[in-house]
Parts: C-alpha cells; structure tokens; sequence
C-alpha cells in the first residue's frame, strides 16, 4: 500500500505510530458492521476474509499483507465482512 512512498522518513515515522496486537487461532480480528477505525499490516500470521454469512472465506491474507484500509480514508464506515486469525498473529495496527 505505501511502497510508491520513496520517503524513508515516512515509513520510519509509520512504523513509530503502529501499535501491535497479538490474535490467536479462532479470534476474530474485526467483525461485520463494527464502525472501522484502524487499519491492519500482517507481520506474522495468516488471517482468513469471511462474509456476511460467517462460513465463505473470501480470500487468505498473509505475512506483509494488509487489510481494514477502507476504515483509514472513509469515516463513518462500518465493516462488511469478518476477518478471523487462522493461524497465531502479529499484526501492526494503524488507527
């Protein structure tokens, strides 16, 4: 998402406000309709996509893949599908 930022000052300066959280397997990392306020990095880990329907996975996410971005540029926006840690996760957390 940011690799088109040639700044090294901005990514150091990215880095300094994530926060990191720590999901099991089976935790749920965000669910559908919560208001988005935070976007997601995958430092480690896998987290699967569901939809509305709580049983189709939609896509698997990765190690220095990203998810939530939407919440980061629109306001007000609630979330429209689940996201669930498949595997032990670090995640960076921007809000």
């Amino acid at each position: 998402m940011f690799s088109g930022f040639k700044s090294e000052n901005f990514m150091r300066q990215l880095v300094y406000v994530l926060e990191t959280s720590f999901f099991l397997p089976g935790d749920y990392v965000i669910f559908k309709d919560d208001l988005g306020e935070e976007m997601y990095f995958i430092a480690e880990g896998t987290v699967v996509i569901i939809a509305a329907d709580k049983h189709t996975v939609l896509a698997k996410l990765h190690k220095n893949q990203f998810f939530g971005e939407i919440a980061i540029f629109l306001t007000n926006n609630k979330r429209i599908c689940y996201v669930k840690a498949e595997t032990f996760c670090t995640l960076g957390v921007l809000r």
